[in-house]
């Protein structure tokens, strides 16, 4: 039997179930629409990033599992340099 997969994008709201994936530079900067997305989850992309020595780079990723302050299950974000 195969899985289903519902894929859903977004621009500003922050989705209240499932994976969420975003994007980053080698700055881990984001756009604005995901800063106000990831506001409530404080510095917790830049303390996870740090310990996993996560830079952005493009091809790399950082995967979060139930991230405090967020409704979803996992956070992943994606290095895009």
């Amino acid at each position: 039997m195969a899985a289903t997969l519902d894929l859903k994008f977004t621009r500003t709201s922050s989705p209240d179930r499932g994976v969420l994936v975003v994007f980053c530079d080698e700055e881990l900067k984001v756009g604005s629409a995901t800063r106000r997305v990831l506001e409530s989850a404080g510095d917790l992309v830049t303390r996870a990033a740090s310990t996993e020595r996560f830079k952005g780079k493009q091809g790399t990723s950082l995967d979060i599992l139930a991230p405090s302050g967020l409704d979803v299950s996992r956070l992943v974000i994606v290095g895009v340099g």
